[in-house]
């Protein structure tokens, strides 16, 4: 603890995002302080109201975890992490720590959640979905929507829809979810709430170079498909 008070000093929980950042010379800590062999870091424990993840626990190892079958939207974001060194070295902790696309796909999951670093609440009614387009080859990702919502005698109770890759960091979508709280979600109300998407302020990447209608289409395409999933 008195090395983590110290100024300059830089707390790691195994991240690949901190080690490809020190790499390129973006941070110089005077003081590295891992965290890799605190016990019980690593563990995921279901209690009875929330889900808690550890912060050292990698994507590699959540995505085997039992539990996470009851949050198809993460399970389904941890499963578009396509690169094997990303998903076996990058943590939770260090998704919160230091946000970005790295972490894109679990941050927009978590988020949708309601996650609170990290602790997830219990599903109960709730149902939720993600879905994402990547770049040819399998590599970057485009884009990514994850939505969760619960539903009472058929109408929504509480949505969250969230969108991450083509911005800096996840953005939550709240005009379109307006659109579709208290409703029984048909296809007209999804039309009506895809067409609130450009209502919504957002700031996309300047990197890589990808006509704005044209993105704003694929939104919409990955938006209907994980809504009408659920």
């Amino acid at each position: 603890l008195r090395l983590i008070q110290q100024s300059g000093s830089q707390v790691l929980v195994g991240d690949q995002a901190f080690v490809s950042q020190l790499k390129k010379g973006y941070l110089s800590p005077k003081a590295v302080v891992s965290l890799k062999n605190i016990p019980n870091f690593s563990k995921v424990v279901q209690e009875q109201t929330h889900l808690v993840i550890g912060a050292t626990t990698t994507y590699a190892d959540l995505a085997k975890e039992q539990a996470i079958s009851d949050y198809p939207v993460l399970s389904h974001a941890l499963a578009a992490v396509g690169d094997p060194h990303t998903s076996n070295n990058s943590t939770i902790g260090g998704a919160f720590y230091f946000g970005g696309n790295l972490h894109g796909h679990v941050l927009a999951a978590l988020f949708a959640l309601d996650a609170r670093a990290v602790h997830i609440p219990a599903p109960g009614a709730g149902v939720s979905a993600y879905e994402k387009m990547s770049f040819l080859g399998g590599g970057r990702t485009i884009c990514g929507v994850a939505v969760a919502l619960e539903k009472t005698a058929g109408t929504v109770t509480d949505i969250r829809i969230v969108l991450t890759g083509s911005t800096d960091s996840p953005v939550r979508l709240e005009k379109v979810e307006s659109v579709l709280l208290g409703t029984s979600i048909t296809s007209d109300q999804v039309e009506a709430a895809l067409e609130k998407l450009k209502d919504e302020v957002l700031t996309f990447q300047s990197e890589p170079v990808i006509n704005e209608a044209y993105l704003r289409h694929l939104i919409k395409v990955l938006l209907k498909k994980s809504i009408i999933k659920l």
